[in-house]
């Protein structure tokens, strides 16, 4: 015995399974442009963070005050994305280093040469990674779904209220529980 569809059926599983794949590729258009974007405010903290110790590290190399450099380097190492930090001398030479293994997908490495009054001194290197963009980008995989469900959960138990009264229970499903609302007055 072949049990056949109806019409509305189809077209409704039909719509279902639309809604659930524009979900999917606006999910993951979604973040795709956040991680770009996050991607491009790290570069662009990465050249100010070099630039500026690229100016403040001269006249430590050049007095040999590498004390002076290791707490510039610590400073430097309690941003959450800067893997490793090293100072290079003009003949190639380290003169202060320090590594904090963070667990990232991608890292960058960016360079700038020290100078003082048009002379190199040496270079600084600053290794970054992406640890704390690759847990926004987790916490975003996991937080819309969660919200698409709230919103889904919300509108079935809120089916027959006032408008009003369904934008508040949905918005505050993210911040605590549904409110109660009456149930003396729905509307069909």
């Amino acid at each position: 015995m072949k049990k056949s569809m109806s019409l509305s059926t189809r077209f409704i599983a039909i719509l279902i399974l639309l809604l659930i794949v524009g979900q999917g590729i606006g999910t993951i258009l979604y973040l795709r442009s956040s991680s770009a974007d996050l991607i491009d405010s790290l570069h662009k903290r990465m050249q100010r963070s070099i630039r500026q110790a690229a100016g403040v590290s001269a006249e430590p190399i050049l007095n040999f005050n590498f004390d002076l450099l290791g707490s510039y380097i610590e400073e430097t190492l309690k941003d959450e994305d800067v893997e490793s930090m090293k100072f290079i001398g003009t003949s190639g030479e380290i003169l202060k280093e320090k590594k904090i293994k963070r667990h990232a997908n991608n890292s960058f490495i960016v360079k700038e040469q020290i100078s003082l009054n048009n002379t190199t001194v040496g270079s600084v290197e600053i290794v970054y990674t992406t640890s704390t963009i690759d847990s926004v980008m987790v916490r975003n995989l996991i937080y819309i779904p969660l919200f698409q469900g709230a919103k889904t959960r919300s509108a079935q138990l809120l089916r027959g209220y006032q408008p009003w009264q369904r934008i508040c229970a949905t918005f505050s499903v993210l911040s605590g529980p549904l409110p109660t609302l009456p149930l003396s007055q729905p509307t069909r």
